[in-house]
């Protein structure tokens, strides 16, 4: 497990449909708000024309950050687990930033997903500690277990912590 690890191509696909999610429920927000303008101040129709339009350019800056930016946040995104340590590497196209996690200072390692996880197979890896969580996306449930397991055996989370299950 020494050497660094790329993530499920999946992720893309998942990061890609919960950015659309969001997306068009800020759309729907907007989209109510220029109807009610429409509706309440007729007079003012250029207005709510330009305000669209407005919109509508923001909706293909949106769609233009989920699948570029989907695609920089995968490629720089990656992990590796040793025996002494963690290192976790997040990024995309504002920034990117490295979490070091030593064994010793681990005290919870738990697995999740949420149903759009689930349905590309993916679950999130999250690592506690004293200082907070630490997150790794996009794996299959598989290995999650793997290095869930290597991790409860090298930070010696024993079983009968409560904090292991």
């Amino acid at each position: 497990m020494d050497k660094e690890q790329q993530l499920n191509p999946m992720l893309i696909q998942y990061w890609k449909l919960r950015m659309r999610l969001r997306c068009g429920f800020y759309e729907l927000i907007g989209i109510s708000l220029i109807v009610i303008v429409a509706v309440w101040v007729p007079k003012y129709w250029e207005i709510t024309v330009v305000v669209s339009l407005l919109m509508l350019a923001l909706l293909f800056v949106f769609i233009w950050f989920q699948t570029v930016g989907a695609q920089r946040k995968y490629r720089i995104y990656s992990y590796t687990v040793t025996e002494d340590e963690i290192l976790i590497r997040k990024g995309s196209i504002l920034g990117r930033r490295s979490s070091l996690i030593p064994m010793n200072r681990i005290q919870h390692v738990d697995i999740e997903e949420n149903l759009i996880m689930r349905h590309y197979g993916l679950v999130e890896l999250v690592i506690t500690t004293a200082g907070g969580a630490h997150s790794i996306y996009g794996l299959a449930n598989d290995r999650a277990e793997k290095i869930r397991n290597f991790i409860i055996q090298k930070a010696k989370i024993g079983d009968s912590n409560e904090y292991a299950d």
